[in-house]
């Protein structure tokens, strides 16, 4: 029998031996991890996720260079470069991976929405809508695509085109907005307006008033339209419709439907158009305030008081009309020098001709209803 001693003195070699070979190997696999996660592939990575774009980027051109299989780091190098509006080198990088073969889907529609960014950002429209098209054909349900399409089509000028692309995104997403579809016919129909082919211009604002009874705007620019015509009575019924159909804005066209009232000798219409606009909205300041200087004009002081102070009452922060009160109670008999300050204030409480994009700040003297700077809608008026 052999002694159990002379076995484990036999053996211990052997244990020593495995557990050095096991220490050896995992110090091998130890520092290859740590190279491979210490790689400047995965180092680009940490510095995008820290927002170092520009260490990203010296990263990403080492891994391109060493290995011309990553794809991923071509579209970021790419993307990074765009950001940095190196456009055409952009474009020249995401360019060189159409020529592979053998990619899957994800990696063909990853490539193109590169693409289509690069042309976009070139204003190459019909090369960015084409890359929208061929991801939409691999993937149907790709709404990023559908949503870039149209605002190609915008930044385009291409209203027709919005539409088609607006009509997808609501049928894809299940909502439908006729509001946005209308305004976007009626880009269209201003576009003819800047021809001078105001008959054109006109068919698409009822076009407009078609997709929605509710586009306000169609009406609005519709009486603009029979204006710089000459057609004043048209222009009257048209912006009469407005304000029934947009009481909170119609203050937009008070100016102006006194004005071709008064030429067409028919002035006596606008207290009859303001009193429809407070039976559609009892509390519309502008309307009360308006109506309240017409009878200020025809002599009734008294109505002309009652009016203001019904103003103030639906809005007590409503200083045109606590001026225009102070004006009629106090009368002719004052100082000039309260007339001209009560004059001044008056005047700075008037609504402004002048408008402003909440999105971009962009200014217009006239209003708007989609932007001409962010192409974002109803970012004017309040």
């Amino acid at each position: 029998m052999i002694d159990s001693k002379l076995i484990f003195q036999l053996l211990i070699p052997v244990i020593v031996g495995g557990i050095l070979l096991f220490l050896w190997v995992w110090s091998g696999k130890r520092k290859r991890l740590k190279k491979s996660l210490s790689s400047p592939y995965t180092e680009a990575l940490s510095a995008l996720i820290n927002g170092d774009k520009i260490k990203a980027m010296n990263k990403l051109r080492e891994v391109v260079r060493d290995d011309t299989d990553n794809l991923d780091a071509y579209l970021k190098l790419g993307d990074i470069y765009r950001e940095y509006g190196k456009n055409v080198q952009a474009l020249r990088v995401h360019q060189s991976l159409t020529v592979r073969t053998g990619l899957t889907n994800y990696q063909n529609i990853s490539i193109w929405k590169s693409l289509l960014q690069d042309h976009r950002l070139l204003r190459e429209w019909d090369k960015a809508i084409k890359y929208s098209e061929m991801i939409t054909e691999l993937d149907r349900n790709n709404m990023w695509a559908r949503k870039e399409l149209l605002e190609i089509y915008k930044e385009k000028g291409d209203w027709d085109g919005a539409v088609e692309a607006a009509k997808s995104i609501q049928k894809q997403e299940k909502k439908k907005d006729v509001e946005t579809l209308a305004l976007y016919q009626i880009q269209q129909g201003l576009e003819y307006r800047k021809k001078g082919e105001e008959r054109d211009a006109r068919i698409l604002f009822k076009k407009a008033l078609k997709t929605s009874n509710k586009c306000a705007a169609a009406h609005y620019f519709i009486g603009v339209s029979y204006l710089s015509e000459g057609r004043k009575k048209d222009a009257v019924e048209s912006w009469r419709k407005f304000v029934k159909t947009d009481p909170k804005h119609a203050y937009l066209v008070f100016d102006e439907l006194e004005e071709v009232l008064y030429d067409l000798g028919n002035f006596d219409q606008s207290e009859r158009i303001y009193q429809e606009i407070l039976d559609l909205d009892s509390g519309n300041v502008s309307a009360l305030v308006a109506l309240s200087d017409l009878n200020e004009r025809k002599g009734n002081r008294e109505e002309s008081i009652r009016m203001l102070r019904k103003a103030i009452e639906k809005d007590s922060s409503s200083l045109r009309a606590k001026a225009y009160l102070i004006q009629m109670l106090l009368g002719p008999d004052v100082s000039d020098e309260i007339k001209e300050n009560l004059q001044s204030l008056i005047q700075s409480t008037r609504r402004p001709r002048k408008f402003d994009c909440r999105n971009c700040g962009y200014h217009s003297d006239k209003p708007l209803w989609v932007c001409p700077d962010c192409l974002n809608e109803n970012t004017f008026l309040d």
